[in-house]
């Protein structure tokens, strides 16, 4: 049994330490910060050496010269230095008994009773648990940043008008860096000669390249896909845009969801527990039964398997194209009874279609589309962009100011001869300008609300000229995406800012439970909070500014990548890909979360039964309660390591 369990946890640690080579220059930061450990982690590499050689000096002994065991007693007493000095530090900082000064106990007591092959498999596998938690942190990290892609090691810059070579990490604000069709863009900056094509997918989620030149921005983690630049550098580094990104992904590995936290506490009560049981038993059984009941820990696996469980969960949610800037976030989702979808760009495309151009009052279509598109210019949301694509091809007027009401219009003053103000809007905008609708105008309504659509209203100088009709686009993931959550029995709302027609139509193609149509943003959120009040527990899911009130009142918030930035910044969780399809396999891994830390907690629990069973009715000693403790740790460790057998089954 001894040899079997020595091989097993060589065998492990050489297995670990093969895994160690691994590449990760995809990073933006520097390769050199990516892979420096921690004080801590250091410690404990270099004890777990030490610990090592203890087992190696110890099997040995068992095995062929008993007093060579002995020997052992000098790299244990080095280790249990380092446990009594980490458990006088949680004292200070806690004032009470830990799990920390239980292993401390338990350790040394076995090294004082001279059972040296138990104490340094101890030591091993307590220290090669807390090897695996900082390298699983490590790997998180880097998988969260490497999802804003690669940067190259070195870049070009224009010095006295000479291109040199230099390193990324010796990129200075203020340098000339100059970019060739193919490259990366390594860090924000300005535009100072050349034009170019930039992808900013990576970025901001838009799936076609932006046309650049000079005195426009240009971001690091996106790429120049034709042209050349040069760039006035602004940033570099944790500076840039996607540094700050890549910050707020580190911070989600720190994040501990109300389970781990729970466990946690668990882990500590059940130290305390077992504490108190072997100081109990230690008159009456003796010091090798009062060791061996520190053994029983209840929970006290979940300090290791806990936080490698979450961190795991949050690596595959990445591979899976989802950020999750909260681990919180993930376990409220396994609770989630109500889903409420911003209509425009979640369950629709962002950007609708123009279906017809309706005209009155002795302007033509190109003209009306014109005024429209003047006035929308520099508007960035769904219908604004769908206009100023459809104008591309007319010249538009020049415009002085614009002032614009979130949820109704916009209205500009143009630079022609007259000074023509134009408005640009909903029917609702037009009647707060007490804008008169002719008599035509009933016709285009009924067209479009038989048909589902939307109508935006263009007005010279307060008076109507015609409307324009969009059409939204179903999302083709829209119809399964609803039909899943109507499985799982939850509850599924629509709020839009659209007409009544528009967002019953979809409601009722979909199967969406209930809808609320031409809400405004604070209506949004009042309808948020009311549905907590009445007990539910909300997902809100959407892309605009005007969906971030909501966003904020909901128990989660759910945005895609491409979305505005400050719906984005809200949300707890992003769809990397831009889409809707993988929210069915997020709340099943919430659910997995769940169950996976559940588990974890139920090892350990029976673990600890077993134990205090053995050592009061079966006379179980120290060397067996061990034995069975630190198979307890590995199979809570395997069970927190299955998040990423799934997806590695799901890659191959």
């Amino acid at each position: 049994m001894l040899i079997v369990t020595s091989l097993a946890v060589v065998g492990v640690v050489t297995s670990l330490l093969k895994i160690r080579k691994s590449s990760y220059q995809k990073a933006f930061v520097k390769k050199e910060e990516l892979q420096k450990q921690s004080v801590e982690e250091q410690q404990i590499q270099h004890h777990f050496r030490v610990s090592l050689a203890a087992l190696g000096v110890s099997t040995t002994g068992i095995l062929l010269y008993p007093r060579l065991a002995s020997l052992a007693i000098l790299p244990l007493s080095y280790v249990s230095v380092y446990y009594l000095e980490r458990s006088y530090q949680w004292w200070k900082q806690k004032k009470m008994p830990g799990s920390i000064l239980l292993s401390s106990i338990l350790l040394v007591g076995a090294l004082l009773i001279g059972k040296y092959w138990v104490a340094s498999v101890a030591f091993c596998i307590e220290l090669l648990a807390q090897k695996l938690l900082f390298k699983t942190q490590r790997h998180s990290q880097r998988t969260l940043i490497d999802v804003f892609g690669s940067l190259p090691r070195f870049v070009w810059i224009e010095k006295n008008g000479v291109e040199i070579e230099v390193a990324i990490e010796d990129l200075q604000v203020n340098d000339i860096l100059v970019v060739q069709a193919g490259e990366a863009i390594v860090a924000d900056g300005d535009i100072v000669a050349g034009c170019g094509s930039v992808n900013q997918q990576l970025l901001t989620g838009e799936a076609q390249p932006v046309e650049k030149e000079t005195s426009d921005s240009v971001f690091a983690s996106t790429m120049l896909m034709t042209g050349r630049l040069l760039i006035r550098v602004n940033k570099t580094g944790t500076a840039t845009l996607s540094g700050k990104i890549a910050e707020v992904l580190n911070h989600a590995a720190d994040l501990k969801t109300h389970l781990q936290s729970q466990a946690e506490r668990t882990v500590e009560q059940g130290a305390r527990a077992s504490l108190g049981l072997a100081a109990l038993s230690y008159p009456v059984l003796g010091v090798n039964s009062a060791l061996a009941l520190l053994c029983s820990g209840f929970g006290y696996q979940m300090r290791i398997a806990g936080p490698i469980s979450v961190l795991n969960f949050l690596q595959t949610a990445t591979h899976n194209g989802i950020l999750i800037k909260d681990g919180r976030a993930l376990e409220t989702l396994s609770k989630v009874d109500t889903v409420v979808f911003d209509k425009t760009g979640t369950l629709t495309y962002e950007q609708p279609q123009l279906r017809t151009i309706y005209t009155c009052a002795d302007y033509d279509a190109d003209t009306l589309l014109a005024y429209a598109a003047a006035a929308e210019f520099k508007q960035t949301h769904p219908v604004a962009r769908t206009i100023c694509t459809q104008a591309k091809h007319l010249k538009l007027p020049a415009i002085d100011d614009a002032s614009y009401t979130v949820g109704y219009g916009i209205q500009v003053t143009s630079r022609e001869t007259l000074s023509k103000l134009i408005q640009v809007g909903s029917e609702r905008f037009m009647h707060s300008l007490e804008i008169a609708f002719p008599t035509i105008a009933s016709t285009w309504q009924e067209h479009a609300y038989q048909q589902g659509h939307s109508l935006i209203y263009v007005a010279i100088d307060k008076q109507l000229i015609g409307a324009i009709e969009l059409q939204a686009g179903i999302r083709a993931e829209s119809q399964m995406l609803i039909q899943d959550l109507n499985k799982r029995q939850i509850d599924t709302y629509i709020v839009s800012g659209d007409h009544e027609r528009a967002t019953q139509s979809l409601s009722e193609h979909l199967g969406i439970d209930h809808y609320f149509a031409e809400t405004l943003p604070a209506e949004k959120a009042e309808l948020v909070e009311k549905l907590k009040q009445a007990g539910k527990t909300v997902c809100f899911i959407g892309d605009g500014i005007n969906d971030t009130l909501a966003m904020q009142k909901a128990d989660v918030a759910i945005s895609m990548a491409g979305a505005a930035t400050i719906a984005t910044d809200t949300a707890e969780i992003v769809m990397l890909e831009g889409h809707l399809v993988q929210l069915p396999f997020l709340l099943n891994l919430a659910m997995q979360l769940k169950h996976n830390l559940n588990n974890g907690l139920r090892i350990s629990h029976a673990s600890g039964m077993l134990c205090i069973g053995g050592v009061l009715f079966f006379n179980v000693g120290l060397q067996s309660a061990w034995l069975l403790y630190g198979g307890s740790i590995i199979a809570s460790v395997g069970n927190a390591m299955l998040p990423l057998l799934s997806t590695r089954k799901k890659a191959v």
